[in-house]
C-alpha cells in the first residue's frame, strides 16, 4: 500500500490537506531465540505497513527498495503513474493527518503476491475521512518481495 496523495483529495474536499502519520510503534526487544520465518501472507502484510510507513516518513532509499523499477500505478482518477512519479509525489508533501490500513486480504501463488484492502485517510483537523480501496500485486525478487503494481478506487459514502 502506497502513500494516499491527500494533496490529491484537497480537490476532493475543497481543504489544503496534507499527510500524516502516527509514531511507529518501539521495535520488540531483542530476544536470544531465533524468531520463526514469517509466512509470504504476513510478510506482504508487513510490507504493506512498511510502504505506508516509508511514505509518510518520506524515506526515499526506503521507498525505493520497495517498489519495482518498472512499478505503476493507476490512481483513484485513473491516471497512470511510474515509480519516479509516485516517489514525487511521496517526498512532496508535509505530513499533517493520518492514514490507517484495514481489511487485508493476502493471497499468493508462487512469487506472485496480491493484497487488497482500504487505506483510510484522516484530516488532521478530522473535517473528513476518505477511504480507498487498493489492490497491490508483489513479486519475489531474489528473496524479497516488490511492488510491482497497484491500482486505487475511493470508496463511495454510505
Amino acid at each position: 500500500m502506497r502513500i494516499i496523495p491527500l494533496i490529491t483529495f484537497a480537490a476532493l474536499a475543497c481543504l489544503p490537506v496534507f499527510v500524516s502519520a502516527a509514531d511507529p510503534t518501539p521495535a520488540p526487544a531483542a530476544s536470544t531465540q531465533a524468531a520463526p520465518a514469517k509466512s509470504d501472507e504476513d510478510q506482504l502484510k508487513d510490507l504493506e505497513q512498511q510502504w505506508l510507513d516509508t511514505s509518510l516518513k518520506q524515506d526515499h532509499a526506503g521507498l525505493d527498495a520497495i517498489l519495482m523499477d518498472d512499478f505503476e500505478d493507476v490512481s483513484w482518477q485513473g491516471e497512470l503513474r511510474s515509480k519516479t512519479e509516485i516517489m514525487a509525489i511521496a517526498m512532496a508533501a508535509p505530513v499533517k493527518s493520518s492514514q490507517t490500513l484495514s481489511d487485508l486480504k493476502v493471497r499468493v501463488h508462487g512469487d506472485l503476491g496480491v493484497v487488497t484492502g482500504v487505506n483510510t485517510a484522516e484530516a488532521a483537523d478530522k473535517s473528513f475521512t476518505v477511504k480507498v480501496r487498493f489492490t497491490d500485486v508483489f513479486v519475489k525478487d531474489k528473496g524479497q518481495w516488490r511492488a510491482l503494481s497497484a491500482q486505487e478506487t475511493i470508496e463511495k459514502s454510505q
